[in-house]
């Protein structure tokens, strides 16, 4: 999953910029200071070094650490070296506190690339999500409403829109498109799964949290395609919705009438939390960064 080039590696310490989200966590770090043309020689000379560092990340990170970035400021020409350049990376743990020693060890990196190169470098914290508490009861609460609700079933049109839409993802074997009648069974968590990062596990370190998926996407799609946008922009996405909101009523219902329920419910959030500290890296004082894309 490392993404970083040699060109990339040479932008960083030039004018060493860094950006990191931990479990949802952006940063981002620049420099101004000049590069000057013997710094190039010294970064091409180093490279190597610096993807040592950063497969010592990697190798201490424990098993579904995974890192994106991208270098949003590279300089004006490739024959020249820039005096500023500017890199988003964002990083995933299940763990905050794994996560967290991640996150630490990244900005020593960012300083050992400053004082290699003779450059200065800044980090801002942009964002970042929590990882999601579970909560075992909220589960197989929702899980035997989903089941009572049950999936649906495609009619024509939308079984020839999705037949269409599926012949243009380069799949050797599409899912059966019966997928969407069924509810798969509720099963353990695993925090090494592909996942997305989302503010609702903020919330689940505040009150129980319970959250699940149905079948918004024609069976196959993935998330950020066109196909999928495709889907979310006609019946099939809104059928799916209707069954997610219709277990989430019953779920609530069940959860007005029964008191036991949410204390239970309660008493496993206490028991999930224990140990644990919420972090964010975000400070306390600092006021969204409504366009920290164009900065």
């Amino acid at each position: 999953m490392q993404r970083l080039s040699l060109t990339k590696l040479r932008l960083l310490p030039v004018a060493a910029l860094l950006v990191f989200l931990p479990a949802g966590l952006i940063a981002q770090a620049q420099s101004s200071a000049p590069a000057h043309r013997q710094v190039e020689q010294l970064v091409d000379e180093n490279a190597a070094n610096w993807k040592q560092v950063s497969r010592q990340i990697w190798d201490y990170a424990e098993l579904g650490y995974h890192e994106d970035n991208i270098v949003t400021k590279g300089g004006a020409a490739p024959n020249i070296v820039p005096d500023l350049a500017q890199m988003q990376l964002m990083a995933r743990n299940p763990s905050n506190t794994t996560l967290q020693e991640i996150w630490d060890r990244i900005l020593k990196v960012a300083q050992g690339a400053a004082l290699m190169t003779g450059t200065t470098y800044e980090v801002t914290d942009i964002s970042g999500d929590a990882n999601i508490i579970g909560n075992d009861v909220l589960a197989r609460l929702a899980q035997k409403n989903l089941e009572e609700v049950g999936g649906f079933t495609l009619d024509a049109s939308q079984r020839e829109f999705a037949l269409k839409l599926q012949k243009t993802l380069g799949l050797e074997s599409v899912p059966s498109l019966d997928l969407t009648r069924s509810v798969q069974p509720l099963r353990p968590v695993d925090p090494n799964a592909p996942a997305a990062s989302t503010d609702v596990g903020d919330v689940s370190w505040a009150v129980p949290t319970i959250g699940f998926v149905t079948a918004t996407f024609v069976p196959g799609v993935a998330p950020h395609t066109w196909q999928a946008a495709a889907s979310t922009g006609m019946s099939i996405c809104q059928d799916g919705m209707v069954v997610a909101a219709r277990a989430l009523a019953v779920t609530a219902i069940d959860l007005f009438e029964d008191p036991q329920l949410v204390q239970a419910a309660k008493a496993d959030f206490q028991g999930k939390l224990a140990g644990k500290t919420y972090f964010t890296a975000i400070p306390a004082d600092q006021k969204p960064l409504i366009d920290y894309r164009n900065d």
